[in-house]
């Protein structure tokens, strides 16, 4: 269930990797403005069904070089939008970015045994984020909850069960840092493993989509690689 476009830019500024989510973002909104069934899209505040990752290749430096050329990422649950999205980033540019070139693909994976976000998760517990010591039962459950609500969007209807994630693995010992309007987001990396039952797989490849936790449309939060 979904749609992929890999699309190349030549970065016109060097930018610091913590900042690179946000510029994607300003890129991708900027882009909807061309479309009129996209503008109006993009101000609702509801779920949008699609993520990005980060530039790559990754500068060991930790900043992206201007001149250079990278590609990323845009995930999406619905065909339509990503034909739009292709159609409005054909020779797009802004102070950041200048795009090259864009391919639509197909993105429907089988079966999904583990997730691996390659984009830090964003989730807010109790009115800040969830920190590497924390319960990971916690964040299990406010994953799954968020990729209820997605469903039910989706489809009208909830799952016939949430408990999609049969365990969570954190990668990293301290939480990443993403940039966005001037405040400070704290993320984690994690590798979550999915059961093999349909309801779990269809939960699994709506958020494989859509993006796992929070911000996966405003940053590119929780995007995620299939295994």
């Amino acid at each position: 269930m979904g749609y992929e476009i890999v699309v190349t830019t030549l970065l016109k500024r060097n930018l610091p990797y913590q900042n690179a989510q946000e510029e994607i973002g300003r890129l991708i909104n900027l882009s909807m403005l061309k479309d009129d069934h996209l503008k109006v899209f993009h101000k609702k505040n509801d779920y949008k069904f699609y993520s990005f990752n980060n530039l790559y290749p990754i500068e060991k430096s930790g900043v992206y070089q201007k001149g250079k050329l990278y590609i990323f990422r845009i995930r999406a649950v619905q065909e339509t939008f990503v034909k739009k999205i292709k159609s409005c980033l054909f020779n797009l540019g802004n102070d950041t970015f200048q795009i090259i070139s864009s391919e639509i693909h197909k993105f429907h994976p089988k079966f999904i045994n583990m997730l691996y976000t390659a984009t830090p998760v964003i989730v807010t517990i109790d009115g800040g984020p969830f920190m590497p010591d924390d319960n990971l039962s916690l964040l299990k459950e406010r994953l799954e909850t968020n990729a209820e609500k997605k469903y039910k969007k989706l489809f009208s209807v909830g799952p016939r069960s949430t408990d999609f994630i049969e365990r969570i693995e954190m990668i990293n010992r301290n939480p990443t840092v993403t940039r966005y309007k001037n405040m400070t987001y704290l993320g984690n990396k994690l590798k979550v493993f999915i059961r093999s039952d349909d309801v779990s797989q269809s939960l699994a490849k709506i958020v494989a989509s859509a993006g796992l936790g929070e911000k996966s449309s405003s940053i590119g939060a929780g995007f995620c690689f299939v295994y």
